[in-house]
Order: structure tokens, then sequence, then C-alpha cells
């Protein structure tokens, strides 16, 4: 690998450069959910009981984590509810993880707390919301989130 100028911010001087071997920008870049889990072909007519869905999740887990990918969803999230998120993060851009480094964390969580498929579960968007966190619940996606951008479903 090249090796290209980086700064060394612990160091004394700072304007002192120092050469390694990080991978320099133009060698960096993105892939998505739907071409790390190509094998599996992902699709909402997945009919699965809950433990087969459970066991169907469990295999694209340990995939991505093969590719240098973990999902980082929450515990208590119901398999169905894991998958539909899955399907609505496919599109989304994910950091192509590089083999040196520390796995690429996908936690499903862009901030968008009324539109997040974790909304009914996460204790962080219902702190946020507060006493409008029933009423997001109730009505469910109400914002676009980010990820939509994404999607290659036109409608």
């Amino acid at each position: 690998m090249q090796k290209h100028p980086t700064r060394n911010f612990f160091a004394e001087n700072l304007s002192d450069w120092t050469f390694s071997n990080e991978a320099a920008p133009e060698e960096c870049g993105f892939t998505s959910l739907r071409e790390l889990l190509a094998p599996f072909n992902l699709s909402e007519e997945q009919m699965l009981t809950e433990q087969g869905l459970q066991q169907y999740l469990a295999k694209l887990e340990g995939e991505l984590i093969r590719q240098g990918v973990l999902v980082d969803f929450l515990q208590k999230l119901p398999p169905s509810v894991a998958y539909r998120g899955l399907l609505r993060m496919q599109d989304a851009p994910v950091e192509i993880p590089a083999p040196d480094r520390p796995p690429v964390k996908v936690s499903g969580c862009d901030g968008a707390c009324e539109s997040c498929f974790q909304l009914e579960y996460c204790s962080v968007a219902k702190l946020v919301l507060g006493r409008d966190w029933p009423a997001a619940v109730a009505k469910g996606h109400i914002n676009p989130s980010w990820t939509a951008f994404f999607s290659s479903d036109p409608g």
C-alpha cells in the first residue's frame, strides 16, 4: 500500500508530518447492506415464523460480521421489526469495512426518532420526544428518514 502523509496530532509540534499506512481518501468507499447480503436476496416476501425469522437474522448477522459489519440494533427488538429495519436500510450507504480496522457499526439510528423503525422500543427516543413519544409511536414514521433517499423503491 502506498504511504500517504497524515498529520500526527499527538506530536508536541503540531506542524510535524508523519507517514503512515492509512488508506488515502480515494481508497475508501461505501457499499450497501443489499450488496453485502446479495446472496440472501432480502425481500418483504419472507414468510417465516418469528423463530424462523430469528434464525434467518442470525445467518444475515453472521454474514455481515464475516464481512466486517456489526449490526447493533436494540436488543429488545422483535425479529420481525429487526428484519423490516434491515429491509429499510438495505440501500443506505455503509462504509466499506477494512480488514485492519474495527468493524463498521450499523445501528439503525439516524437521529430522526419519529421515523425510526426502533421507535417503539427505544428509551432514548422516549426521553427525547417526551410526552410526544406516544403520539409518534401511534402515528409511526411521521417524518421521512434520510434512508428513504437511498431506497430503490420509488414509492
